[in-house]
């Protein structure tokens, strides 16, 4: 088996949504029938999930466990569609080639001159050092937002894992994203935010997964010569 692309299926809507993206680009970019071709291998998300986001002494062993069910599938590039499993990922000696989301998160800010961000994810992506620190070394401040808009950020993003976001939701998360990019920038860090994408119109957005999403595409267009 040769594929270039491999999706590491995990959460049901998250997946999803990577899948459907990479459809969408496809059929706007040919046209006809045509979608994206991948392999995706699925897991039972239970076997991490319970671990995330930290508890490295139970997800790292897990973790090694299913790279080496995929090593041998021969996939170029791999999709991972959870953003905090990245920090699992580069704690581990591995030889996978991924779509890796921060360093393409960084790639852009240094590439578009972006000096200061926003963190917007999970309650423990907004607070650990994991994101900050790979911001930071590469000259890029982080900006805190304040304690009761992290509580709604992350209780937005379990809402949405569950499938029972609303439309008022929506629209403060808008107005949340509105405020902090007034001044600097705001990444999505967490791939349940990132399903609002499309309720979503601001320029001063860096989206993880979308990020992913794109380079993945682009990799796969580059690879057939297309």
């Amino acid at each position: 088996m040769n594929s270039v692309i491999g999706i590491l299926g995990l959460g049901v809507r998250s997946t999803n949504f990577y899948t459907q993206q990479l459809h969408t680009k496809m059929h706007k970019h040919f046209g006809g029938y045509h979608t994206f071709p991948f392999l995706n291998y699925q897991i039972d998300f239970n076997r991490l999930n319970p671990y995330l986001p930290n508890n490295f002494e139970k997800l790292e062993p897990a973790l090694i466990k299913i790279l080496e069910e995929i090593n041998p599938l021969k996939i170029q590039r791999w999709l991972i569609p959870n953003i905090t499993l990245h920090e699992t990922l580069d704690r581990i000696n591995h030889h996978l080639s991924l779509f890796h989301p921060v360093e393409l998160a960084i790639e852009n800010c240094i590439k578009k001159n972006i000096k200061s961000v926003v963190i917007l994810g999970t309650n423990y992506s907004m607070e650990s050092n994991y994101l900050a620190s790979n911001f930071n070394k590469n000259d890029i401040s982080i900006i805190k937002i304040s304690k009761d808009d992290k509580a709604f950020v992350d209780q937005l993003r379990i809402k949405i894992y569950n499938a029972q976001e609303t439309k008022t939701d929506i629209k403060n998360y808008n107005t949340l994203i509105q405020k902090y990019t007034q001044n600097s920038h705001a990444i999505i860090a967490c791939t349940e935010l990132s399903l609002l994408s499309d309720s979503i119109n601001n320029n001063k957005i860096l989206d993880l997964a979308q990020l992913q999403i794109s380079e993945a595409f682009q990799f796969y267009l580059e690879v057939n010569r297309m």
